[in-house]
C-alpha cells in the first residue's frame, strides 16, 4: 500500500499527464494565434475537426477499429464545417 504522498507524486509526475498539460498549453497558444489571423466565426467551426483527428490518431497510433458510425459522424462533421465556411453570396 502506498502512502498519499507517493500516490500524489506518482500522479503529478505521470508522463501522460505532463504531456496532456503541454498539449493543452500548445493548443491555447495556437488558438490565440489563429484568432489573430481570422474571425472567430470562421475559426470556431474548425475546432470540430479535433474529433476527426482524434479518430484518425486512435486508428493510426493504437490500432483501434473505426466503425461505420464513426465514419458517418466524421463525415457529418466535415460537411458541417464545409457548410459553415462557405461564404454567403449576395445576389445583385
Amino acid at each position: 500500500m502506498t502512502s498519499l504522498g507517493e500516490g500524489l507524486w506518482g500522479i503529478l509526475f505521470n508522463p501522460w499527464l505532463f504531456s496532456e498539460i503541454v498539449m493543452l498549453a500548445l493548443q491555447a497558444v495556437m488558438w490565440s494565434l489563429v484568432l489573430r489571423r481570422m474571425p472567430i466565426t470562421l475559426a470556431y467551426p474548425f475546432m470540430s475537426l479535433v474529433i476527426v483527428f482524434n479518430l484518425l490518431a486512435a486508428w493510426l497510433l493504437f490500432g483501434e477499429t473505426i466503425s461505420l458510425q464513426n465514419l458517418g459522424g466524421a463525415f457529418f462533421i466535415v460537411c458541417g464545417i464545409l457548410v459553415m465556411s462557405v461564404k454567403k453570396r449576395t445576389v445583385a
